[in-house]
C-alpha cells in the first residue's frame, strides 16, 4: 500500500478549516508520501524518537546484561493459587485459616491423609511435600498487600504457601520492610494502567490483566 498524507496546522479555526476543504479540490491538497519504517510506524515518523528512549524495565538489565533502563528489578505480583486461605480482611480470621492450612499440611506430611475440611493443593505443595519441607505458623508472615486497587487486605507472605512469588522477597524480605511499588498493566487485554502502592500486590490487582511492578527499593 502507498500512504500519502497531509494536515492542516492547529492554528486554524474550525470555520477556517472547513472553508478550506469546501474551496481546495482533493488533486489540489499537497500530500506527502510517506514510507514506514521497519516497525510500520507510519505517523510522526519525523517526530518519533521512542525508541531512543530509556526503558523504564528491560529483561536485559534485570539479567545483569545491560545497564539501560531506569529500574534494574521488576516482577509481577504475588500468585497465591489459594486466595481463600492467605487474604482476609480481618487480621484474626486470617491467622485462623493460616492455621488450619499448615495443620492440614503437616497432617498429610506426617500420615498421608488428608483432613476433612482441607486446603487447596497444587503442584509446588505436592512437591514440598515429596521434599518434607515443614511448617509452621510465621508471625512475621503477615502483613498488608494491596489486593485490588484501593483495597487492601491482611495477608500471609510466604513462599511455600503463595504458588508463585517471583522477584517478591527482593523486594519485601520482610513483613516491616518499607518500600514503594509502581504496578502498572502491559495494556494487552485493556488500556494501559498504573497505580503506585506501598505494599506488595496481587498478581490479578487489575483483575482482567496482570500486573507488573518496579520497586523504589530492592
Amino acid at each position: 500500500a502507498e500512504i500519502f498524507y497531509f494536515s492542516l496546522t492547529d492554528e486554524m479555526t474550525r470555520e477556517d478549516k472547513l472553508a478550506w476543504f469546501a474551496e481546495t479540490g482533493f488533486r489540489d491538497i499537497p500530500f506527502d508520501r510517506v514510507t514506514p519504517d521497519k516497525k510500520h510506524n507510519w505517523i510522526n515518523l519525523t517526530d518519533n524518537d521512542f525508541d531512543q528512549l530509556l526503558p523504564l524495565i528491560d529483561k536485559e538489565v534485570k539479567a545483569g546484561k545491560s545497564e539501560k533502563a531506569i529500574f534494574k528489578l521488576f516482577s509481577a505480583g504475588v500468585k497465591t493459587q489459594r486466595d481463600d486461605w492467605v487474604y482476609d480482611f480481618s487480621r484474626e480470621n486470617l491467622e485462623k485459616k493460616v492455621r488450619h492450612m499448615i495443620k492440614a499440611y503437616m497432617h498429610r506430611l506426617n500420615t498421608g491423609d488428608r483432613l476433612d475440611l482441607d486446603m487447596k493443593w497444587d503442584r509446588e505443595t505436592e512437591k514440598y511435600l515429596m521434599r518434607n519441607i515443614r511448617k509452621n505458623l510465621t508471625k512475621k508472615s503477615f502483613c498488608i498487600s494491596s489486593y485490588r486497587p484501593f483495597t487492601k487486605k491482611n495477608f500471609y507472605f510466604d513462599r511455600h504457601f503463595n504458588g508463585m512469588i517471583y522477584q517478591s522477597f527482593d523486594v519485601f524480605p520482610s513483613s516491616n520492610f518499607f518500600n514503594l511499588l509502581i504496578n502498572f498493566t502491559t495494556g494487552q487485554r485493556t488500556g494501559f494502567s498504573t497505580l503506585a502502592t506501598p505494599s506488595l500486590t496481587d498478581l490479578n490487582f487489575y483483575v482482567i490483566e496482570p500486573v507488573q511492578y518496579a520497586p523504589l527499593y530492592r
